[in-house]
């Protein structure tokens, strides 16, 4: 059954990541880094709750991805199984508490929010938007535009090189996450995986130098570059044909 178009038009994806963008560089900026953990858990709320009225003011949660997959295109995919291990990535040094038990809560809540409004965003909004031209190209163009917008991490105070690296495996796990819902047709399990990844991080030991941080990158790119070849071999979930009218935001 195709899904139906946004009843007041479809979302921007330009509009929405230039003011993701420019919210979580603007706040990284200018509040002090011993409070940025505590308090980035309600701006991303405030954007989250934006996002999610603006999708619910045009019925378009399943025109965007907000599908249960369906069985038999999850038993394809391995039922996200590579998802789960790449998850865990950040474990993959050790594990410790980097944060107090309230800094640990708001950061898990912020990561959770981080992973549904990047998902809607890159992988519902950008990504459904990209499909009115070949498949190849969305593919193409929706990861490389989700990776390089992680270069806003040197406004942080980020290393070059770790900046680097987390754009490229960025790019991987992009293509990864938009054949998977080419070939499945839901953006859940993304929201999943990319909040448990970045969440995961606070229980997680950093790799012991350069080296290692670049063995990481490394490996997370082959792993998710891997099953994208995997995933894009597997016939096409069924997508609506229709095409969405634009409106303002």
């Amino acid at each position: 059954m195709k899904r139906a178009a946004p009843s007041k038009g479809a979302l921007r994806a330009p509009l929405w990541i230039a003011v993701y963008v420019v919210a979580m560089s603007a706040f990284e900026s200018l509040v002090p880094e011993a409070a940025v953990t505590l308090w980035r858990a309600p701006l991303v709320a405030a954007l989250s709750l934006a996002l999610a009225l603006a999708l619910r003011k045009r019925d378009a949660f399943a025109f965007y991805g907000f599908v249960w997959p369906k069985p038999a295109a999850l038993r394809g995919a391995l039922y996200g199984l590579p998802l789960v291990a790449l998850a865990t990535a950040n474990l993959w040094h050790g594990a410790t508490l980097n944060f107090g038990p309230l800094e640990t809560a708001a950061y898990v809540a912020s990561m959770i929010g981080v992973g549904f409004l990047e998902e809607t965003i890159f992988r519902g909004i950008l990504f459904k938007e990209l499909l009115r031209g070949s498949e190849r190209s969305a593919v193409v163009v929706s990861s490389v535009t989700f990776g390089f917008g992680h270069i806003v991490n040197l406004l942080s105070g980020a290393a070059t090189l770790d900046t680097a690296a987390q754009v490229l495996y960025a790019i991987a796990v992009g293509f990864m996450l938009s054949v998977f819902v080419l070939r499945v047709g839901s953006i859940i399990p993304c929201i999943a995986f990319h909040s448990a990844f970045n969440s995961l991080s606070a229980f997680g030991v950093e790799p012991a130098g350069t080296a290692g941080s670049l063995f990481v990158a490394g490996a997370i790119t082959a792993l998710a570059l891997g099953y994208a070849a995997f995933l894009w071999r597997l016939p096409a979930a069924e997508r609506g044909a229709e095409e969405p009218r634009r409106a303002a935001d």
